[in-house]
């Protein structure tokens, strides 16, 4: 019967900790957390295309797309992969570049056709 007790108080415990953990209860409070999926907010970077200008995948960005007509938004940097989206005028996601930094590979996909260019840049 003990045995039997002690079992049940332990699964309580770690099913309680668990559903906080997933209300985001434990995240610090530096980061805003979405309670339905636990995951954190992102923080979305609006640049200028002088801004991007330096980031190695611009060339090819501009060549392909014509980047000076779009408006720029980082939506992921890290030290592996950088995101960005390209919107036009009217503020429509038109295209997204997926540059992985570690293998130097660059995605550029339109929302409507698809992959547009991908390849190895320098």
């Amino acid at each position: 019967m003990r045995n039997l007790l002690v079992t049940t108080a332990a699964g309580v415990l770690i099913f309680t900790a668990g559903g906080f953990a997933g209300t985001g209860i434990f995240q610090p409070d530096e980061e805003e957390v979405n309670a339905e999926t636990g995951s954190g907010q992102m923080h979305r970077q609006y640049l200028k295309t002088d801004a991007v200008g330096t980031f190695p995948e611009f060339s090819v960005l501009d060549e392909q797309i014509d980047a000076d007509d779009y408006e720029m938004q980082i939506v992921e940097d890290n030290e592996h992969i950088r995101v960005i989206i390209l919107n036009d005028e009217d503020g429509n996601g038109q295209f997204k570049s997926v540059y992985v930094k570690d293998t130097n590979v660059l995605k550029i996909i339109d929302f409507d056709q698809g992959m547009v260019f991908r390849g190895t840049i320098s």
